[in-house]
């Protein structure tokens, strides 16, 4: 999954849930929140590409989206690959993950 693509957030819903959904666009500035990591990710790629190569880790201290109340953490790379944390869910919930197409991390 790819973090410019619609679908991830789409997938990211049928995995957090409508509340997180609501709550990712009543407040798309929140720290470890969906939007602020697209944005980051836009801005990684207009810097110039003569510059000294830079990550995303430049523009967020931690490329951590969470999900509903904290629990799921998913990590975008430099690459803008949206993957889910295994470390942060149960078994069950690892296995929805993956067969919504999440890598996993």
């Amino acid at each position: 999954m790819h973090i410019a693509e619609k679908q991830t957030f789409e997938r990211m819903v049928e995995m957090e849930g409508d509340a997180w959904r609501k709550a990712q666009l009543a407040n798309p500035n929140q720290r470890y929140g969906f939007h602020v990591l697209l944005t980051a990710w836009q801005e990684l790629q207009a810097l110039d590409p003569l510059e000294p190569a830079a990550g995303i880790r430049d523009i967020v201290a931690e490329p951590v989206i969470y999900g509903e109340g904290g629990y799921h953490r998913y990590v975008v790379s430099d690459q803008g690959e949206v993957r889910f944390s295994k470390m942060h869910a149960r078994q069950v919930n690892v296995e929805k993950a993956v067969a919504l197409g999440f890598s996993l991390t």
